[in-house]
């Protein structure tokens, strides 16, 4: 993770890059960031001083300096923007919109976890016990799966998410969880995240039918675009991803377990020039 989310502060998180960056270059001064950022050194000492406001027109500058990726970006001119809030609103906003960029961390899951993926309803049972107060064999679980799991399925996936060290079993006997939030890791097998994905798929096939439109929520939207629009389509598919980890980890006392699939494919040719 990029170091820009440890800061709420963007003046903070200059002066840290200033003096971690000044170990390794000498020359990396606060005059020379001013230069490289195109700025008159004086301009840029009013500014870090907080006299001034950092214009918006040196973020793409900035982001080069430092190597932020599209949400580092993002999430240092939210930087900005919290710094120009002048009332209770808007800087409520502005810290939403932080934290949602920022997300939570997340554990990748390693290759020796694999199994994890090998079946929704390890996700879904996962999920069921991070809800807390769940003791035993775990084989109760089964009956809360929608659609519901045998008995013997539901304790053969708490048996599965406790020997890949997914769960733990407290003194107190309850099940809960060794990590909050996991992410597809780099190391778990294409064909098997594929898999994962098809069942999914299939269960929101289901729900379709099945669950009363009140307790789901399925839409569409087929649109035209470049390819720069695809990857800002990846990019809020990403950050929507992150806004519902949030959502998670600040939801108290959670009482279900939803899912959400994001499915993002073309459906037309690359050009239509030439056709007749």
């Amino acid at each position: 993770m990029h170091r820009v989310y440890s800061h709420e502060d963007w003046r903070a998180y200059f002066q840290d890059e200033l003096e971690r960056r000044r170990d390794a270059e000498e020359d990396f001064t606060s005059r020379a960031l001013a230069v490289r950022l195109g700025m008159d050194p004086a301009q840029f000492h009013r500014i870090v001083r907080g006299r001034t406001p950092l214009p918006f027109r040196y973020v793409p500058a900035v982001a080069e300096i430092f190597q932020m990726d599209r949400r580092a970006t993002a999430y240092f001119e939210e930087l900005l923007r919290c710094d120009r809030a002048r009332s209770p609103e808007e800087k409520t906003r502005s810290r939403e919109r932080l934290s949602a960029l920022k997300g939570v961390a997340a554990r990748p899951v390693e290759a020796g976890q694999a199994d994890f993926y090998g079946h929704w309803r390890h996700s879904v049972i996962r999920s069921l016990v991070g809800l807390g107060g769940v003791k035993g064999d775990g084989a109760a679980l089964g009956s809360l799966c929608i659609p519901p799991v045998s008995p013997d399925e539901a304790r053969e996936s708490v048996d599965l998410l406790l020997d890949l060290g997914l769960a733990l079993r407290g003194e107190d006997g309850k099940l809960r969880l060794s990590e909050s939030h996991l992410t597809t890791g780099p190391d778990v097998p294409a064909p098997v995240v594929r898999a994962f994905h098809r069942q999914a798929i299939d269960l929101a096939r289901s729900a379709l039918e099945t669950i009363p439109a009140s307790e789901r929520d399925i839409s569409a939207v087929t649109a035209s675009l470049d390819a720069s629009g695809l990857e800002a389509l990846r990019e809020l598919a990403r950050e929507l991803r992150q806004k519902v980890q949030t959502l998670s980890h600040g939801t108290r006392d959670p009482d279900r377990v939803f899912q959400l699939n994001i499915q993002l494919f073309p459906v037309g040719a690359l050009s239509t020039r030439g056709l007749p």
